[in-house]
């Protein structure tokens, strides 16, 4: 039997979203003990999903539910020697984006995306008209950003969905 549950979280943008922190980190005194205890650490804090801590640029990358844990717990769950300070937080966006017909289009959106200061990381697909960002939390304005858009476009923000499917 066939059981497919799909859930939509409506909230995506603070609750329920991956949110990536990355932090810089003292204490470190070595390139496996510090790393394998940094990592072993906040690995097992409910809500973390991926972890790497790089001893040679000081820095741990750490990816998470924002709806389980938060950045200030991640940083705190660390014990001594060992002090983290947050330098960035981001969170992953998805937009549909209808109105794209071109590679024009396309070269028009990414000028706009290539000013936005806030916006670390951003492609859009003429084929899917998807347009995904990864986007500082604390100084993304997504108001401001889609008033810089041409009118032409109607942009859609798309939510995180999952697909489980079970045979049996």
């Amino acid at each position: 039997m066939n059981k497919v549950y799909i859930s939509i979280i409506l909230l995506g943008y603070l609750l329920g979203a991956n949110i990536k922190s990355t932090y810089d980190v003292k204490g470190m005194m070595c390139n496996y003990g510090c790393v394998m205890t940094i990592n072993s650490t906040i690995s097992k804090l409910d809500g973390v999903k991926k972890c790497d801590v790089s001893y040679e640029d000081s820095k741990i990358i750490v990816e998470f539910d924002g709806t389980k844990i938060d950045s200030k717990k991640i940083s705190k769950s660390l014990p001594n020697p060992y002090v983290a300070t947050l330098t960035q937080e981001t969170i992953e966006k998805k937009y549909l984006v209808d109105g794209m017909t071109c590679m024009g289009c396309v070269s028009t959106i990414n000028s706009v995306l290539s000013k936005e200061k806030s916006i670390i990381v951003y492609s859009v697909s003429l084929e899917n008209k998807l347009m995904n960002l990864e986007v500082d939390l604390n100084s993304f304005d997504e108001k401001k950003f889609l008033k810089n858009l041409p009118e032409k476009f109607l942009v859609t923000q798309l939510f995180e969905e999952s697909i489980e499917k079970d045979d049996k």
